[in-house]
């Protein structure tokens, strides 16, 4: 293990070490003998991920997965919950993976709904988006609360009640939704499958939902295919690498500025440069692939513009699993305090701080700074926004908690705008200079 100043030094010498072997990593998807039916259901989604994943650049360069499905406990035991990459091989928690994508298909449905609802076509052809009152689309995290609990039982129907309060869809529309949900994973899972697809909310939901989830599996997987094949296949580094941001963030980190020092591990701040070059890889594969459909110049515009939610979607499910963990229970970690004395609230929020890892905030900044400079149309609300932003706050605040000394009860927060500053919405910019917090209804952390 080495310090940051050598892993600096040796990204600077040697970019991409030599890719020789392995030629092919074996991807096993850990699942457990009492695994729920909704997971198996959505397991097979989660392949159909791996197959679009090899184009982002392994096929070109003959490298290969391929998918197991173990029961073994020792499968389970690598992937803790998550994903381990080792020589050869990564190991996946498949019920965790599994609930990601399905969270991912609730919210990317609800959005397609939404703009239906809001876009009507004007006599001259163009696409026109009218004011409605009323309902807004699902978060990732709203997503999360449906998928969580199992199909048809109280408790999901208790959250779908809460969600549907909060975000003032009427029952019958939730119903309508729930069909797309299904709609879209039969597609998704099922070769060849006859297109139900005549249906419009589902043809657009498919797409944002396929989008968000290349781009998610781009990051957690690209980030272990780094480990697997023992160096990086991507060859082209990212802006977030060309920018030198997250080698700034990671020497920010080693010399505790202002989180607690940490100097990362030279292998683990390759694959997390390596992953982010897979991002950008399958962005700009998805976006080629779209024009090739149809030209911007011949009404491609609006499928390049469902990728704006769909990058806006995969930041909010990757703050989130940074912050909790990929296999954390909504129910588990978003348990909402009253609000405290500063007027932020806090929540259980279980981030680690591991020795030699880039610490979750770093890691959350670097991933949608990237997204937000591939987007072309939306840059204000493709990045840590609503319930993102306070998830990325609440856990930088939580990394800092750790970093105190025994006995000291405040931390210093005035140097956060300088660390994550241009990255957040001014709102969390103010609290953090200020200590004065708007999270009633959550003005400190709207994009404006």
């Amino acid at each position: 293990m080495y310090s940051l100043a050598l892993a600096i030094h040796a990204l600077a010498l040697v970019t991409v070490a030599p890719v020789t072997k392995p030629s092919q990593v074996v991807v096993q998807l850990c699942e457990r003998a009492d695994e729920p039916s909704v997971t198996f259901a959505w397991g097979k989604n989660i392949v159909a991920g791996l197959a679009r994943l090899q184009h982002a650049g392994y096929l070109q360069a003959d490298k290969r997965l391929s998918v197991e499905i173990s029961r073994d406990s020792a499968c389970t035991k690598k992937a803790q919950g998550a994903c381990y990459g080792e020589a050869g091989r990564v190991y996946c928690d498949k019920a965790a993976l599994a609930r990601l994508l399905h969270a991912t298909g609730w919210a990317a449905m609800s959005w397609a709904h939404h703009i239906l609802r809001t876009t009507e076509v004007s006599t001259d052809g163009r696409a026109v988006t009218r004011q409605m009152p009323g309902r807004t689309p699902f978060s990732f995290h709203d997503g999360l609360e449906l998928a969580d609990l199992p199909p048809g039982s109280r408790e999901q129907a208790e959250a779908a009640l809460r969600v549907l309060e909060d975000l003032k869809w009427d029952i019958a529309d939730f119903f309508v939704l729930g069909q797309s949900v299904l709609d879209l994973h039969h597609y998704d899972s099922t070769p060849d499958a006859p297109a139900n697809l005549r249906k419009r909310a589902v043809v657009l939901g498919y797409m944002v939902y396929e989008a968000a989830v290349n781009l998610l599996m781009a990051y957690v997987m690209g980030h272990e295919l780094a480990h697997a094949f023992q160096a990086c296949v991507i060859t082209e580094p990212s802006w977030a690498e060309r920018s030198g941001l997250l080698v700034d963030l990671a020497r920010r980190q080693s010399e505790g500025k202002p989180l607690c020092p940490n100097p990362p591990y030279v292998d683990e701040v390759r694959a997390d440069l390596c992953g982010l070059r897979v991002v950008e890889r399958m962005d700009h594969e998805m976006v080629r692939s779209k024009l090739r459909a149809v030209p911007e110049d011949q009404g491609g515009k609006p499928l390049l513009a469902a990728l704006s939610v769909s990058r806006r979607l995969a930041i909010d499910a990757i703050t989130w699993l940074l912050a909790t963990g990929l296999s954390s229970r909504k129910q588990d970690s978003w348990r909402v305090s009253e609000l405290g004395s500063d007027g932020l609230r806090t929540l259980n929020l279980r981030v680690e701080l591991q020795e030699g890892y880039l610490y979750s905030p770093i890691r959350t900044v670097a991933f949608s700074a990237l997204l937000n400079h591939l987007e072309p149309y939306n840059k204000q609300s493709v990045r840590l926004c609503d319930v993102s932003a306070r998830i990325f706050t609440l856990s930088v605040n939580a990394s800092l908690v750790r970093c105190m000394p025994k006995g000291q009860t405040k931390f210093d927060q005035l140097d956060l705008p300088n660390l994550f500053g241009p990255f957040v919405p001014s709102g969390v910019n103010t609290g953090w200079t200020t200590g004065r917090w708007d999270d009633g209804l959550g003005k400190s952390f709207h994009c404006e």
